[in-house]
């Protein structure tokens, strides 16, 4: 059996399999994980739907493939691992549900170890698991290296709804850098959207995806009525039409802005005075700890790890459903005496505790690990 090194001298390669690498939660991870590896590595990605717009943000070597065509056939899995052998890779990463013909892929092919990267779920499955869905999990994920959760809500769904062993499982929690992401001057980043100097401003940062739930967020923000306030939502995707649609039909067409996609995402959360998420499911959602970092005050719904993330004791994070608790804390944080301590506790705790050095270790010494034990395996007589 071939362990896939050619050379001691070369680095590992390291194949990444999305379901897409457009701007989002888990892309921006692999993202950070990948620059901060540096040349550790020698990167391959392959977005399955042919979207790559976030190796834009990458600043190390990396080679981008075309995805094999018929991705809703059963014979999809089977492509990928003539794919894969074709590539012969040191070790295999997938993300998400949407690379999941990978892991079947991966399932049956002893040529290198593969890692499973679970960020979280799609609107179908926000609220409870679709049990076909389950059932391959816990078939095919058991029999890869590792498969990594990104909070604890998904390390307990790993463990007792997935029912994997816990040596097959990894918690790496999600890390930002500290540093790039704090907060700027905001008034040149209002300007370029019309924005007042002295608006309240309200904002959202992230792909504009159902379960992030923005029609929630703009009843919520309609319901509260700030005296000049602006609810401005930042980013792309596709519910984008439908939610300027609906914020027409609500009358908050002077009030709500779109701005699309931000290359540079401190500079619009240094345009905000609060941020907003009201997600019907997350895990440890990046943005949220981006505004945190930048010392927003921070509003949001308890899904996945978002209460842990912003402290068990605050009260800005409300049940999912609770829109009149939503409601009200707009209201309150439109007092700057509420904003101001709030912001700065969320700066103290991002820096405390949302470590991307210590994510980037997490996962050099986890890939380190699978390469090491599959060389291991490779070389054992027989």
């Amino acid at each position: 059996m071939s362990s896939g090194f050619e050379s001691d001298s070369m680095p590992p390669r390291l194949l990444h399999i999305l379901p897409t690498f457009a701007p989002g939660g888990a892309e921006l991870v692999a993202v950070s994980v990948m620059n901060g590896l540096g040349a550790e590595f020698a990167h391959t990605i392959l977005p399955l739907n042919g979207h790559s717009e976030a190796a834009q943000l990458l600043r190390v070597p990396f080679r981008l493939l075309e995805a094999p065509p018929g991705r809703s056939s059963p014979l999809y899995a089977w492509k990928l691992r003539q794919l894969i052998g074709r590539e012969r890779p040191d070790l295999v990463l997938t993300y998400n549900w949407g690379a999941i013909d990978a892991v079947i892929a991966m399932a049956a092919l002893a040529r290198c170890p593969a890692i499973h990267n679970e960020h979280g779920f799609g609107a179908e499955e926000a609220h409870s698991l679709l049990w076909r869905r389950l059932l391959i999990r816990r078939w095919f994920l058991g029999r890869i290296y590792s498969t990594v959760a990104v909070s604890e809500c998904l390390q307990d769904i790993v463990l007792n709804r997935y029912r994997l062993r816990p040596e097959k499982t990894r918690l790496i929690p999600n890390g930002i850098d500290t540093e790039a992401f704090q907060r700027r001057d905001g008034i040149p980043w209002r300007r370029s959207h019309g924005i007042a100097r002295d608006a309240l401003v309200i904002g959202f940062l992230g792909i504009l995806r159902p379960e992030k739930r923005l029609a929630f967020l703009l009843e919520a923000f309609l319901q509260a009525r700030l005296p000049g306030a602006v609810l401005a939502i930042v980013g792309d995707g596709p519910c984008r039409a439908e939610l300027e649609k609906l914020a027409h039909e609500m009358g908050l067409a002077r009030s709500v802005i779109f701005t699309g996609y931000a290359q540079r995402p401190v500079e619009a959360l240094s345009g905000f005075d609060l941020f907003a998420m009201s997600s019907s499911t997350e895990q440890s959602p990046t943005a949220l700890m981006q505004a945190m970092s930048c010392g927003l005050p921070v509003i949001a719904t308890a899904v996945g790890d978002c209460a842990l993330l912003v402290g068990r004791d605050q009260p800005w994070v409300v049940a999912a459903d609770d829109l009149p608790g939503y409601v009200e804390r707009l209201r309150r944080m439109a007092s700057v005496d509420e904003r101001a301590p709030a912001g700065e506790r969320n700066r103290r705790r991002a820096v405390e505790e949302f470590s991307q050095r210590r994510m980037v270790e997490r996962y050099r010494a986890l890939y380190h690990e699978a390469i090491a034990a599959f060389r291991r395996q490779a070389v054992r007589p027989s």
